[in-house]
C-alpha cells in the first residue's frame, strides 16, 4: 500500500510501457497480479483493524487511484477485438463493484462527524468509484455483450447503495444492457429474466427502500 501510495502517474505509466516493451503477456501477468491483490484486499476489509478508520480511508483512496490507473493500459491495450481479454476485465469490474460496496466505504452509518471528515478530505468514493465503473463500461462499446447478463447481479448491488447521485448514474447501464442485447439479438430476454431474478433475490432479503423503487421504476 505504502509504494502504491507514492506513486504518480508517471511512475504508473512507465511501469507500463516497461512491461508492454516485453510482451502483452507480461503486462498482463502483472494487471492480473495487481487487481488480484487489491480485490484480495477489498473483500478481507483490509490489513487494518476496524476502529483504524484513518488507515482504512487512506487504503482506501490509494485503491481508488490505482484502478484510475490500471484503467489506462486496460483501454490501451486489452480492449481491441484481437487483444480484447474478458478475463481481465471481468475482474477489473468485479473489483470496482466490491469496492464500491464494501462497509468501510457506506457514510451512511457513520456518524455526522465521521462523514464529514471524509466528505472533506475524499469525497464519497463510492461516487467517483460510480463514474469510474460507468466511464469502463462505456468503453467496452461492443464488448459489452461479453458481459450480459453476468455483470447484471454486481451492477444491481451497487444501484443499491443509498447514494442518489450515484444511483442516476449507474441504473442507466440496464437500460443500455437492453439496448445492446436487443440490437444483437433481436431482444433482451437474457438482461430482462437477470433482472427480474435478482431482484427478486433482493426483494426478498428487504434491500431496496422506497426512492429506490421509485427511481429504478422511472
Amino acid at each position: 500500500m505504502g509504494i502504491l501510495q507514492l506513486m504518480s502517474e508517471a511512475h504508473y505509466t512507465r511501469l507500463w510501457e516497461m512491461h508492454l516493451a516485453q510482451d502483452t503477456f507480461s503486462l498482463r501477468h502483472l494487471l492480473q497480479s495487481m487487481i488480484q491483490l487489491l480485490t484480495e484486499l477489498v473483500r478481507t476489509g483490509g490489513v487494518f483493524a476496524e476502529d483504524w478508520f484513518v488507515m482504512r480511508m487512506v487504503s482506501n483512496h490509494t485503491i481508488l487511484t490505482a484502478m484510475q490507473e490500471i484503467a489506462q493500459p486496460l483501454i490501451a491495450t486489452f480492449l481491441k477485438n484481437d487483444r480484447f481479454d474478458n478475463q481481465l476485465w471481468s475482474s477489473y469490474l468485479n473489483l470496482a463493484v466490491a469496492f464500491l460496496t464494501q462497509p468501510s466505504l457506506q457514510l451512511e452509518h457513520f456518524s455526522q462527524q465521521k462523514r464529514h471528515k471524509v466528505l472533506e478530505r475524499y469525497n464519497d468514493m463510492r461516487v467517483l468509484m460510480g463514474f469510474q465503473i460507468l466511464s469502463m463500461w462505456h468503453n467496452l462499446d461492443e464488448q459489452r455483450l461479453h458481459f450480459i447478463p453476468g455483470m447484471v447481479g454486481p451492477f444491481l448491488e451497487v444501484t443499491l447503495v443509498p447514494e442518489p447521485e450515484l444511483r442516476k448514474a449507474t441504473l442507466p447501464i440496464f437500460f443500455d444492457m437492453m439496448q445492446a442485447e436487443q440490437m444483437a439479438k433481436g431482444n433482451f430476454k437474457q438482461v430482462e429474466t437477470e433482472l427480474i431474478d435478482k431482484l427478486d433475490i433482493l426483494v426478498s432479503e428487504n434491500k431496496g427502500d422506497d426512492e429506490y423503487r421509485q427511481l429504478f421504476n422511472t
